[in-house]
């Protein structure tokens, strides 16, 4: 859900180094009948605005970060739901 997402998202920005820490998210793209899933979390991150109201920005040395996801690995075995391994980090806001 939503909710969740944005959960994990200040999880995340609580506990990674800024601004060179990097974590790594198991995920399903999808998560049929409840909502969420990869899409729903990088959504969590997208905006500046968001970030400055639940926290998943960060300042060091004057120069302001915000969290950022990439996938760096699919897996899709053509029989299920497609599995992503999300990598998130800061970057540098512009």
């Amino acid at each position: 859900t939503t909710a969740s997402a944005e959960s994990t998202a200040i999880l995340f920005a609580r506990h990674l180094s800024c601004p060179s820490g990097v974590g790594l998210v198991a995920n399903k793209r999808y998560y049929f009948g409840v909502g969420g899933g990869s899409d729903v979390f990088r959504a969590a991150l997208s905006s500046s605005a968001r970030a400055a109201r639940n926290g998943t920005s960060c300042e060091y040395s004057g120069v302001k970060y915000l969290l950022h996801v990439e996938v760096v690995e699919e897996v899709d075995n053509g029989a299920g739901n497609i599995r992503e391994i999300l990598r998130v980090e800061w970057k540098r806001q512009t």
